[in-house]
């Protein structure tokens, strides 16, 4: 996941709970030995915690996880269960949690029981001969994939229909956040195609803006390093956790090369900058309006809020779908996190039941949005009129969600490869040189393509 300020209001979302029959005091009887999972549970009866345990005679299952209102979160699935009880550890944010469940992989003990990943480190845990997160289709999360959207599932089976290594909490949609006061204040119209944005970057350029229709960043995991690809279908990596050995990897489609020229042909028009996100010149071009548009994903609200609309006098924000190449362009998405079960788990059984079950009712729901920032990945709440109708003040009443469930609902998916951080490492420079510096596209995307697929086989995999 990543920052997003959100509301709802109360959702009838109780059919998530009911289904979702690991998370109450229940759960298959025989699951945990047919699995063969860990079964003490007594192991964590004098485990450290942030939170307050609520029932002290409880089984503890231990959780590492870092988004905002997870506390709350927590007390809530505590407060509801006499049976277990979640022990809750922050220890980092991100690639920092990330680092010390691998130091503790490689010591072989001081990983939680559960642990919150994003999307795209998942492969990394499962990719090897030892495999660091269990597989949770052997303790019943078949029984609640229908309630996640398609692309959050696909994050966390790795395109698999038979494997699941953890339960999807909260997506991201792409969309076009733009300045409605810049169109208004030089008469362009609000773009739909890709076509449309360069023309509009080009208007808006002939009426007098000094701005940029919007910014080029290679950096991080953002829209310009996956969704922009995938939203033209371009299909740069083929894997997924059915045969964890093999890799695809393509670079050099005609849909690559068609997003990769576009995006160098803005820059060389001065129509776009070429700013990573999240330095100084980033915020400071926000803050300034100097971008007319960010492409990204909806938690960017949070960041947003921290320029803050008042500080640029009549500032307007709003939502609108992101411009598209065609109607067959793929809907866009930009992180999201699940909550999986390590194969350290001391009670692999209670693990899951936790995993299924932090996020399952109204309440948790509405903690994870109001509280956590997270966008939803369950289908209840996408479709509640109450999540629909809501309207957000930053974005001068818009009923956001209107444009954002559709687009997080129809999200299929992307393919991560098991070393996603290796990769980005690997294709930010020359994704950069080739925008910034005019180099050829199409030697770029060779270079990329022979670099990552170097890198592919010097760890082992297999090149489909």
């Amino acid at each position: 996941m990543k920052i997003r300020k959100s509301i709802i209001s109360t959702v009838s979302v109780l059919c998530i709970a009911a289904m979702v029959s690991a998370c109450g005091n229940g759960g298959a009887a025989g699951a945990n030995n047919a699995a063969g999972g860990n079964n003490d549970p007594h192991a964590n009866d004098n485990a450290e915690c942030t939170n307050v345990i609520k029932n002290e005679d409880a089984e503890k299952v231990t959780l590492w996880a870092w988004s905002p209102g997870v506390a709350e979160a927590v007390d809530h699935f505590n407060e509801t269960h006499d049976d277990l009880q979640i022990c809750w550890t922050q220890a980092g944010v991100g690639g920092d949690e990330y680092t010390k469940f691998t130091t503790a992989n490689k010591a072989g003990k001081g990983a939680p029981d559960v642990i919150q990943l994003e999307y795209e480190v998942i492969g990394q845990y499962v990719a090897g001969s030892t495999k660091y997160l269990v597989d949770l289709m052997d303790y019943g999360a078949g029984d609640v994939k229908d309630l996640y959207t398609d692309g959050a599932w696909n994050s966390i089976s790795l395109g698999s229909d038979e494997h699941a290594y953890g339960i999807p909490i909260d997506i991201g949609p792409v969309a076009m956040i733009y300045r409605k006061d810049i169109f208004d204040k030089y008469g362009v119209e609000i773009p739909t195609t890709w076509d449309e944005y360069e023309q509009a970057g080009k208007d808006l350029k002939a009426a007098g803006y000094t701005g940029y229709i919007g910014n080029f960043s290679s950096g991080g995991t953002n829209f310009h390093n996956v969704a922009a690809f995938a939203q033209n279908n371009a299909v740069l990596y083929d894997y997924t956790s059915d045969d964890p050995t093999e890799i695809g990897i393509d670079w050099e489609s005609d849909e690559a090369k068609q997003v990769l020229e576009y995006w160098q042909r803005l820059y060389q028009e001065g129509l776009i900058a070429a700013d990573d996100a999240y330095t100084n010149d980033w915020y400071k071009n926000l803050n300034d309006g100097n971008y007319a548009t960010l492409i990204w994903a909806s938690w960017i609200e949070g960041n947003l809020l921290g320029v803050d609309a008042d500080k640029v006098e009549g500032a307007e924000w709003r939502i609108a779908n992101p411009p598209v190449w065609d109607e067959n362009s793929s809907s866009m998405n930009l992180g999201g996190s699940s909550l999986a079960v390590t194969t350290q788990a001391k009670h692999t059984e209670a693990a899951a039941k936790v995993a299924m079950g932090l996020y399952s009712d109204d309440e948790s729901w509405n903690i994870a949005i109001e509280k956590g920032s997270m966008y939803p990945s369950a289908k209840k709440v996408l479709e509640s009129d109450e999540f629909l109708n809501r309207e957000d003040a930053f974005y001068g009443g818009q009923k956001v969600n209107e444009i954002l469930a559709p687009i997080a609902s129809s999200y299929k998916g992307f393919n991560y490869t098991p070393f996603q951080s290796k990769a980005y490492e690997l294709q930010q420079p020359l994704l950069l040189e080739a925008v910034k510096e005019g180099a050829d596209v199409d030697s770029t995307l060779k270079e990329i393509d022979t670099q990552v697929t170097d890198y592919a086989e010097q760890q082992g995999y297999t090149i489909k």
